[in-house]
């Protein structure tokens, strides 16, 4: 059983890198980041196992930044250990697909008033098909403008 474990290093399942997965943003500018590593110092926020801390800061006048979640449960959702954004685009993780925002974008703006939400089934059948499709791409847009940052991860 020993020998099968030292054959095979990850048999065990905890991680052993030694750099995390974060985003530009995260990192910083600095080219020369001293990072600390705490082996297994807590527990990850979405899976509740243990993982590596690492812990720097970005700049001369930034707060230190440390990793949140696993690098399992990072490269799984595809996201920064660090603000939990998407690594490819920077959204939020709930907001990853257009369906999932366009949902998202329903849920903030749909309109309810006291009569049960009447005005907004007659305000929804006097729009015409083409003008609904072109108001969707507009609403979308503009969520996901909101939800990206000023200076977002770069992207090669």
């Amino acid at each position: 059983m020993a020998h099968s474990l030292l054959k095979n290093v990850e048999a065990d399942g905890w991680e052993r890198l030694d750099f995390p997965i974060i985003c530009e943003s995260c990192l910083g500018d600095n080219p020369y980041v001293r990072m600390t590593r705490a082996d297994y110092d807590k527990e990850c926020k979405i899976c509740t196992r243990p993982f590596i801390i690492f812990r720097w800061r970005p700049g001369r006048d930034a707060r230190f930044k440390k990793s949140e979640i696993c690098q399992t449960c990072s490269k799984l959702k595809n996201v920064c250990q660090v603000c939990l954004l998407d690594l490819e685009y920077g959204l939020p993780v709930q907001a990853q697909t257009i369906d999932e925002l366009h949902s998202l974008q329903k849920k903030k703006s749909a309109p309810t008033t006291s009569n049960n939400g009447t005005y907004g089934a007659a305000f929804a059948i006097t729009i015409s098909e083409e003008e609904r499709h072109k108001q969707q791409l507009q609403s979308i847009s503009a969520s996901l403008a909101s939800l990206t940052r000023e200076t977002g991860p770069n992207v090669v």
